[in-house]
């Protein structure tokens, strides 16, 4: 027997399949028309903070535009807090793990010699106990060439 999925997670689920297409065909289009050599190794660390949205189930994004020396597909790894987020489109537990976790996903491109992050994060209800909801959390972007 199969449930209906919900309208909330319904709509999550096609904003995420929209993003990781729109970011598929700019990555196609970047390595069919780009340089894929790597001339020079790179080493770069980012931060910013982001702001936890204040309520339960809301969602906050970042979109980050970072221009990169060389060529070539970088590796980016990004932390929220000290948990890091993964690169596959999938929810990865940040904060308030087995409690009602609050969740970050990243997509990244590189497209013309910049590297473009979207980061989302996902309040959970963070219950029982203290909450992330509103507050500051560093996010620190790791690329390497």
């Amino acid at each position: 027997m199969t449930t209906p999925l919900s309208g909330k997670l319904l709509r999550r689920v096609a904003v995420v399949g929209v993003a990781v297409a729109a970011l598929s065909v700019l990555f196609a289009v970047g390595v069919a028309f780009g340089d894929t050599g790597a001339a020079h190794a790179r080493k770069y660390q980012v931060s910013f903070l982001a702001r936890w949205p204040g309520t339960e189930g809301a969602q906050r994004s970042y979109l980050k535009q970072y221009r990169l020396s060389g060529s070539g597909v970088p590796k980016v790894r990004v932390f929220v807090g000290d948990a890091e987020v993964g690169k596959e489109p999938a929810d990865y537990i940040v904060a308030c793990a087995h409690r009602g976790p609050s969740f970050a996903s990243q997509i990244s491109l590189v497209e013309g010699g910049v590297l473009y992050l979207l980061l989302v994060l996902e309040m959970g209800s963070c219950s029982p106990g203290p909450s992330v909801a509103g507050t500051a959390v560093p996010v620190t972007v790791f690329i390497t060439g």
